[in-house]
């Protein structure tokens, strides 16, 4: 039942897309004299090849769909480039909106020396860990994702020079760990010393079990603000030779290739998402380092790419801690439910500077029928690591338990 859902719902999102004046797109490698080109065309036999459709005025999302060949006449990393080349050359004119709303204005000074001084050592030793391990399948997907962004660049500056770098790029694809990387650092993330503000997190979750047991329903509410509001609705296929082909449906914005919300859905069998978690603890934030850790931002795209379910998902999730961009996730893998498994439905890992948690959460949404998530964390351990009983006195109950009271008022 699920499964046909999820097909169902994935071809009416294509339909869609046929009623709005889509752009179409593949691009192509000549080995020969190493250069891409681009034509404006649906073809499989490129490297990669996709439409866009701008319906944000229709129903709030430009839709992006974009496919890597399966061919095994181009490389892992040619893929990778050429599905971010195609994805920059069509949405070039929202890239630059986008970078305009995300970047120049939350950021009006641009990004403290200090905290893109940690990034770029942080990327140092990412390279050097893919030089290190070639036959890693972790990093051979590490590798991809810094080329896709890389593609993406060029794809926006195909035409004419927009003024925006691949390193600016790079920064607004991990926007959602500056500011754990500006407290580590010891500055805001605006520059200034503005001290920490527990109300920049957002999102709600709730993963719902039909009484009958029917259905299983995932969701989520990302509370964004409104300079986000050009969204995106992005598929991308891949087709590797040396990790697991994976597809990936997910809610974005222009030139990012995470979700940032964050919502996915994962090879049309598991759903991942997740709602911010707060550190109280000031101090938590020395562990926080460029050197053997990968930004939750890269990690979490890496899981979703090369895992097969919550176990898996949870083991890749906590390496390579960074601190950063600290959450609770929630791991739905609805191809364990169908088959009437009480175990390794529902994943949850949970993050702090640190220390990461994971567990087998699937007995509570069994026995109680629902998983909501909502900014706190659910294990024990978490909660007192981060001090979230600091942030309840300083706060009050009310500022953590009013989205739960909420859920079980609406879904209990």
């Amino acid at each position: 039942m699920k499964k046909l859902v999820l097909f169902v719902i994935f071809f009416g999102f294509l339909f869609t897309l046929y009623q709005c004046s889509p752009i179409y797109g593949a691009v192509y490698y000549d080995s020969k004299t190493n250069t891409w080109s681009f034509s404006n065309k649906l073809d499989l036999n490129g490297v990669a090849t996709g439409m866009e459709n701008d319906q944000v005025d229709l129903d709030g999302f430009e839709k992006v769909v974009l496919k890597t060949s399966s061919s095994n006449e181009y490389t892992d990393l040619e893929k990778s480039y050429g599905i971010g080349l195609l994805e920059g050359i069509l949405t070039s004119d929202r890239i630059t909106q986008v970078y305009q709303n995300w970047m120049k204005m939350r950021y009006p000074h641009g990004i403290p020396d200090q905290v893109a001084g940690f990034v770029w050592e942080n990327l140092a030793w990412m390279r050097s860990q893919i030089e290190q391990e070639p036959e890693s399948e972790y990093w051979r997907s590490m590798n991809n994702t810094i080329e896709q962004i890389l593609g993406i660049a060029d794809g926006l500056n195909w035409g004419s020079d927009s003024g925006i770098t691949w390193k600016e790029l790079y920064l607004m694809n991990i926007q959602s760990d500056l500011s754990d990387i500006a407290n580590a650092v010891k500055i805001s993330e605006y520059g200034a010393a503005e001290g920490f503000d527990p109300f920049d997190h957002h999102c709600s979750g709730l993963v719902k079990l039909l009484e009958d047991g029917s259905d299983l329903y995932s969701s989520h509410a990302t509370w964004q603000r409104w300079f986000a509001m050009l969204r995106q609705l992005k598929y991308y296929e891949f087709h590797y030779q040396k990790i697991p082909s994976t597809h990936i449906t997910f809610s974005s914005y222009a030139a990012i290739i995470y979700s940032k919300d964050d919502f996915y859905l994962v090879n049309g069998k598991s759903a991942v998402l997740e709602t911010s978690l707060f550190v109280f603890d000031q101090d938590l934030y020395k562990y926080v380092k460029p050197e053997s850790s990968i930004l939750s931002t890269f990690k979490v795209v890496v899981c979703n790419r090369q895992t097969q379910s919550g176990p898996e998902w949870a083991d890749c999730f906590k390496q390579y801690n960074s601190g950063t961009y600290n959450n609770g996730w929630l791991v739905v893998d609805y191809e364990a439910w169908e088959t009437g498994n009480q175990n390794d439905v529902v994943w949850s890992c949970e993050q702090m500077p640190g220390l990461i948690e994971c567990m087998d959460i699937s007995d509570t949404l069994f026995t109680e029928g629902y998983i909501p998530s909502y900014n706190i964390p659910r294990f024990p351990r978490i909660y007192n690591y981060s001090d979230y009983a600091a942030g309840v006195a300083k706060y009050g109950y009310s500022f953590f338990l009013f989205i739960l009271f909420s859920l079980r008022h609406n879904f209990t």
